[in-house]
């Protein structure tokens, strides 16, 4: 996993040994392998090592080119590290390590940010320029890797934990109220809030360059979804799906290289399965892993071992044992901001069990988002009509909503299915604080006095693609 920190624009005496051992300590729990620290004038890079690839001494961040000029500290792996490293051999660059990490510092001291286009991975990462003082920060393109960050008073913070922040015995803890509306209304912080005032994240697909004297933060979007109005109509072609075909094959292929046991988790899902079956292939299959609930009606051991068996992998089940409230506790110092999902505590339980057997696991994450597996998208297709409601009707839709009881179901339905602007973002996005009965009944009154709309990143979201097929 490996953590990230560091300091531009504070003097080289500005801060002593002991801050800098509690910066380390606690990021442990994200690489437990090494740790290092260097800095300089205005500027200081940290880091906490879980070795994945490399192994050996060569791989230690922060990592720095022979001249001392270039340093760079990264948190996360780069998959086509040896493609890239073969371009770079091919220019004359000699390489100390076999770590992805030495393959990213040339890559990006000879290209700066349009390195980042050629990047398939995940990762945030610092990068200094002691001749011409300047920085880069970066995030991977859908923000798999965290990097948070303080700006304020001549100093530009980063970590990759926003604790790694508070570890610093001047950092502010002040509540952001919008943020706290946000998460009632979202169930999750959106990735331009933060839980505390003056802190924030780098948003996925950008990076920031600056001065170390004179640091400050103004990201630059390098990457994001296009899709074009009409571009996602009619049936997939023979050879979409082959070309869909190879994509996934090689997305397994080239996360399965590691120099560290990797395993994967295997639920009844479609998607779990998919990457279980290319990770099959491979010329060392992975351990699967699967979760076992008491509970039947949640317990997806049997169509694990079924597909494992097919595949030809070997499965071991996790029981789950029943969470408690240290968990709970364990699991908001995990996440640091308030987060809504009830599935993050098997989860966490799940990754604490698994570390016993291996050090990477691949899963199915996002593949319900990426193909439609979740209702939301089957109730998008037959809803689609919302959105094409005058405003006068839904103006009178939403008056007789007001009308019908507080606990009515009908009320939340018709009341989000007539809120203005954001059309179908009202229906699968929160309904909005300001016009939620539920929460306007219980929180206090000087609070929803700055709710405003807190949900305009999600309303400006959907403006954006009105011109799409809703779904």
């Amino acid at each position: 996993m490996c953590g990230i920190f560091g300091e531009f624009g504070s003097p080289q005496s500005s801060t002593n040994a002991d801050i800098y051992s509690g910066l380390l300590n606690v990021l442990e729990h994200r690489g437990p392998d090494d740790y290092g620290l260097e800095r300089g004038n205005n500027w200081m890079l940290g880091f906490r090592r879980l070795a994945i690839l490399d192994l050996s001494p060569a791989g230690h961040q922060p990592m720095c080119t022979p001249d001392g000029r270039h340093w760079l500290v990264f948190n996360g792996e780069i998959y086509n590290y040896l493609e890239l490293r073969r371009a770079l051999e091919h220019d004359g660059v000699t390489f100390r390590s076999e770590s992805d990490t030495e393959v990213l510092l040339q890559l990006l001291l000879r290209c700066g940010p349009s390195a980042l286009s050629r990047l398939n991975g995940m990762f945030a990462f610092a990068f200094v320029d002691l001749t011409k003082r300047t920085f880069l920060l970066a995030r991977d393109r859908l923000g798999v890797k965290p990097l948070y960050w303080y700006n304020q008073g001549g100093k530009l913070r980063f970590a990759s934990e926003l604790k790694g922040l508070l570890a610093w015995p001047d950092a502010t803890r002040t509540i952001n109220r919008k943020a706290v509306l946000e998460f009632l209304s979202l169930g999750y912080i959106p990735a331009s809030s933060c839980i505390l005032e003056g802190y924030g994240k780098l948003e996925a697909g950008t990076y920031a360059v600056g001065s170390l004297d004179r640091p400050t933060l103004n990201p630059t979007r390098y990457w994001s979804i296009d899709i074009a109005p009409g571009s996602n109509s009619g049936p997939l072609t023979t050879d979409q799906l082959s070309e869909f075909h190879e994509l996934l094959a090689d997305a397994a292929k080239i996360r399965l290289r590691s120099d560290v046991p990797v395993g994967i988790f295997l639920s009844g899902g479609i998607d779990s399965g998919l990457v279980a079956s290319f990770a099959a292939e491979s010329s060392a299959p992975p351990l699967a892993l699967t979760v076992g609930f008491a509970e039947e009606s949640f317990d997806e051991t049997s169509i694990a071992q079924e597909t494992a068996a097919h595949l030809g992998l070997k499965l071991k089940v996790l029981q789950q044992r029943a969470a408690s409230i240290d968990d709970v506790d364990s699991l908001s110092w995990t996440f640091d901001e308030p987060f809504g999902d009830a599935s993050a505590l098997p989860t966490m339980l799940l990754c604490s069990a698994a570390s016993e057997h291996a050090t990477v696991f691949l899963s199915g994450d996002g593949g319900d988002e990426a193909f439609g597996g979740y209702r939301r998208y089957l109730e998008a297709a037959r809803h689609g009509w919302i959105s094409r409601v005058p405003s006068a009707a839904k103006a009178a839709g939403y008056a007789l909503s007001q009308a019908m009881p507080l606990q009515s179901a009908l009320r939340y339905r018709l009341a989000k299915a007539t809120l203005p602007r954001d059309q179908m973002a009202a229906v699968f996005d929160g309904q909005g604080l300001t016009r939620d009965p539920a929460l306007r009944s219980i929180l206090p009154r000087d609070l929803l006095a700055q709710a405003g709309d807190v949900l305009d990143p999600v309303r400006v979201a959907w403006e954006n693609g009105s011109a799409l097929d809703p779904l």
